[in-house]
């Protein structure tokens, strides 16, 4: 498979073990030639321009990181910090009163990973929260949804809120 030095440089940076024992691999990439444009669209596509940002930005200022391709990139993961705080902090109202209402409910994908595989709440983008219940419980869940003020999507199964 050939692989674009952009592509290259993306797999560096989100593989931690190996790229964090053998930095020069990312030196060498940033040696090359990267377009950094591609970079960023890419990043941002795949939904790991908050993990570039992280590995590059430790980088010492001799290499080859443009100083606008830092910006950008600390501009997105902080604005996934601020977007995550306020998913958490919506997901910690949701759970206690599930919690209140005897309700069991299983986080999944971006809640239930961002406080466990990831150590940075930066780290993982999320849009929403996705929670599995007991189709049983599906009616009493809908009720509580609509009591924090959640409403379902236009266009939605009647599942998803």
């Amino acid at each position: 498979m050939n692989l674009s030095n952009e592509n290259k440089l993306l797999i560096s940076c989100i593989r931690d073990g190996i790229s964090r024992d053998n930095p020069e691999e990312i030196h060498t990439l940033l040696s090359s030639r990267i377009k950094w444009d591609e970079f960023i669209d890419a990043a941002i596509s795949q939904g790991i321009a908050p993990m570039a940002y992280k590995r590059l930005k430790d980088i010492p200022e001799r290499c080859p990181v443009p100083l606008d391709v830092r910006d950008k990139l600390a501009e997105i993961y902080h604005r996934n910090v601020a977007r995550n705080m306020y998913i958490h902090s919506e997901l910690k109202r949701i759970l206690s009163v599930f919690n209140e209402n005897g309700t069991d409910v299983m986080l999944l994908k971006g809640a239930a990973l961002s406080g466990t595989v990831y150590k940075d709440i930066g780290l993982r983008a999320m849009g929403d929260i996705d929670l599995l219940v007991k189709p049983e419980c599906l009616p009493r869940v809908k009720e509580i949804m609509h009591e924090l003020d959640y409403a379902a999507e236009f266009g939605a199964r009647t599942e998803e809120w």
